[in-house]
Order: structure tokens, then sequence, then C-alpha cells
């Protein structure tokens, strides 16, 4: 009898389990039963896509993002948007992260539906709300570039580092790159590098070639070229463009590698066979120049030009050279200036001078004092040294502005104290003649020294002048 019992008690305690734990189980077996099938559906199989759709058809929120990613790609069945649409649509209003994410991207893109930003969004939301790291990453984009959102640097960091903490390299990179930048944050490049570590070990090429960045500047990293040219080389070998031009800038100029004109000639080519226009104008520059490769003007023309059309302003500025030079083209002062205008609006600082040099001088162009400042002024005000000594010299003579030494004695300065030896001299000799500034001869030697030890051979002369023993009269 208590046997009987016991035995009544076990199965009833078995048959509770059992009711407990098979709902569970049987939704386990029916997902790991629909994944099996899709594996097999998105390789043609015909018997598994019906099976597939049957599912679907039924409810199946796995069965509907599944056949719903199968058209989207062309897997098993042939591409159509539009279908794609609707099943991902199906099985995102029954709570699938994956269908949802899929849906945002189409109505975000315009896949067989018309571009709709605001309805993106809603299901990029509902998929990040719910974990899914691809939907979080997207959130971060659109709110850090302002894409169909407001920009806001703020929430584009809370969402990019949701899927950052979560493994995802892109949003890794990114995060990496808002803090090298200081976008919305406080600028730490340490923090910066610490993202573009983790995203380039996971294989991310751009957050390799930033991380090679960070050595090759010294950015948040002790600066080290060897572990820059390492990093490069990593991102170069995955087709990275922009990695493939560092890295042919590294083999260029030896830096944390030996020298190497036709490696990186090979490396500039590659980049800018992928439309690089950096590395189009790098490879114009090895033609021109003969480096590692013969010298070659026409085909510098031509590479300067594909860059050029692209709005590098270095390029264009290098086209109106060779314009204005006659290399690999007819000499034209006309397409000279044009290409140089290109460059000069673009704010290129050689450019500028150029322009300023053309119109000071009537090269090409009309003789024009005042134009000739104009574009002076936009290169010195960004730094160019030569531009300062020559905003100095139109000043001190009174050239396209009214004649002011205190303006000059500012101009020659600047660019005396980026080592322009020429307006060291200037300065020095408005010092030694009192003119803008109190008469100052020690002043006035020690900017001719500063010159002379550059080079420049008349700044030797003043100070043997100033040094000579005064005559005395009897």
């Amino acid at each position: 009898m208590g046997t009987l019992l016991e035995s009544r008690v076990l199965c009833l305690f078995i048959s509770v389990l059992l009711f407990m734990v098979s709902p569970f189980a049987a939704a386990q077996v029916s997902a790991d039963h629909v994944k099996a099938l899709y594996e097999k559906a998105k390789t043609g199989d015909v018997q598994a896509i019906f099976t597939l759709r049957e599912k679907a058809r039924k409810g199946n929120s796995f069965a509907q993002s599944s056949l719903g990613y199968m058209c989207d790609r062309g897997l098993g069945v042939p591409q159509n948007h539009v279908e794609a649409l609707a099943w991902y649509k199906k099985a995102a209003d029954l709570g699938s992260s994956t269908a949802q994410y899929h849906l945002g991207f189409k109505y975000d893109i315009g896949l067989g539906v018309s571009p709709n930003h605001d309805e993106a969004m809603v299901w990029y939301r509902k998929a990040a709300d719910q974990g899914n790291i691809e939907a979080q990453y997207e959130l971060g984009a659109k709110y850090e570039h302002g894409n169909g959102v407001p920009q806001n640097y703020s929430e584009a960091m809370i969402w990019y580092r949701k899927a950052a903490i979560r493994g995802n390299s892109k949003a890794q990179n990114n995060l990496g790159q808002i803090y090298e930048h200081g976008r919305g944050v406080p600028q730490n490049y340490v923090e910066a590098a610490t993202w573009y570590r983790r995203a380039a070990s996971q294989g991310n090429s751009y957050a390799q070639d930033n991380l090679g960045g960070m050595y090759e500047h010294g950015r948040g990293v002790p600066k080290n070229d060897v572990e820059a040219v390492t990093w490069y080389r990593k991102a170069a070998k995955q087709d990275n463009s922009i990695a493939q031009n560092n890295l042919g800038y590294m083999l260029a100029h030896g830096r944390g590698v030996l020298q190497n004109y036709a490696e990186a000639v090979a490396w500039y080519r590659k980049a800018a066979d992928q439309e690089h226009s950096g590395a189009q104008n790098n490879l114009g520059y090895m033609y021109e120049e003969g480096y590692g490769v013969p010298q070659n003007y026409t085909e510098a023309v031509s590479w300067y030009l594909k860059a050029a059309e692209q709005d590098n302003s270095i390029a264009q500025n290098n086209l109106g050279y060779m314009f204005a030079q006659g290399r690999g083209v007819s000499q034209s002062y006309t397409e000279a200036l044009k290409w140089y205008l290109m460059a000069a609006d673009q704010g290129n600082p050689a450019a500028q001078k150029t322009l300023g040099t053309m119109y000071a001088l009537g090269r090409g162009v009309q003789q024009d004092y005042e134009v000739a400042v104009k574009w002076f002024r936009k290169a010195a005000e960004q730094g160019n040294a030569s531009s300062q000594y020559n905003m100095g010299y139109m000043y001190y003579h009174g050239y396209g502005v009214p004649q002011n030494f205190a303006d000059a004695l500012t101009w020659y300065g600047k660019a005396a104290d980026q080592g322009h030896p020429v307006a060291q001299l200037g300065l020095g000799l408005m010092y030694e003649n009192g003119e803008g500034v109190p008469q100052n001869k020690t002043e006035a030697i020690a900017l001719y020294r500063k010159s002379a030890v550059q080079g420049n051979p008349n700044a030797q002369y003043y100070i043997d002048k100033l040094n000579a023993p005064t005559a005395t009269k009897k």
C-alpha cells in the first residue's frame, strides 16, 4: 500500500514537472527546428522553403524574420525587397528585435519602400530598447550626424556605448572618434585610444587605421612610428584605402620603417585605385619627382587631375603649379589661375599664397596689390609663414595697404617666430633703424644671427656692419 502510494505521488510530481518544463522545452525544440529549416532554405532547398513559409504564415516570428532576410538578400529565393519588407513587418509586430532592426534599415535606406527617417527611427528604437546591438549602433550614428534627427552627441554617446560595451566594433570605433575630436565630451585621447584598440583587436580596419594615427602623432599613447606602421599595415591589408595611403606616406618618408619609395608607390596606387583623393595626389607627386617610378609629368598631371576633380585642394594647388610651369601640359596661367582659385576658395594656404604672389608681381594676371594683400592675409591668418612675411612687406612699403610700421612689425614677428629667415632679417632691420619700435641694435643682431644660421647670406652682412668699429673724427 505504501509503495503504491509513493509511486502515485512520484508520478504526480513528474507530471507537474513536465507540465512546467514542457512549454519551454517545446519552444526551444521549435526554435531550433526553424533555425535548421532556415539553414536549408537559404541554400534553395524547396521543401525547406515551403515548410518555412508555412510556419511563417502560422505566426512564427523567427520564420517570418528569416524569410524577410532571404528575400532581402536573395538567399534561396529571388531577391524581392517589397516581400522582404512585408515579412519583416509581420515579425517586427510580434516583437522580433532582429526584424525591427531590418525594418528600420529598409525605411532608412528606402529599399522596398520610400525612405522615411521617422519610421526608421521608430523601428530602430524598438529594436535597440530590446538590446539589438546593430540598432543601438544605428541610433548612435543617427544622433552623431544629425541624420533624420537633430544632431545630439550626448544621445549618440549613450547608444554607441550600449553597443560598444557589448562588443560592437563599429560603435567602439565611433566612440573613439567622439573622444578623439571632443564631440559633445571633453577631448580625451587616452579614452579614444582605448576604444580604438578594442575595435582594432576585433579586426575593424577603420579602428586599426585610427589607432595607427594615435601612435603616429602620440595621442593618448606614446608616439611610436613603428607601432603606427604595424596598425596601418593591418588595416591596409584589409583594403582600407585610408590606411593604404597612410602606410604609403610612412614608407615614402621612412617613418617607422625603412624608406622604400617603390613600396610607397604600390600602396598609394592601391588606395588611388579605390578613388582615395589623397593617395591620387600623393601618387601624382611621386611621378612628378620620380620617387619610386620614372619621372613622368604627364602621369603626374593625370593623377593630380583625378584628385582635383574630387575637390582635393592640395591636388588642385599642385595642378595649378603644373600649368603655371608647363609640366606635363602646355603652360597656361589661365588654367593655373583656375585651379589655384579652386584650392584657395577651399582655404588652401599654399594656393592663397601663390595667388597673392601672382597679383603682387602681375604674373599671368594684371598686377593688383590690394587683391594680393587679400590672398596673403587669408594664408597668413592660417599660419603660413611666407604669407606672414609678405604681409609684413606689404605694410612696410605700403603696397595695397596704407604704410604701417606697427603692422609690418607684427607680421614680420609672426613669420620670424616660425623661423622664416627673410622675416627675421626684415624684423632685425626694423629694430636696427627704430621703425615701429624703439631702436635696439642688440635685438637686431640677435635676429640677424638667427637668419644667418639658416643660410641667409644677407644677414651676415648686417651683422658685420653693426659689429664694425665706428670711425672717430680727429
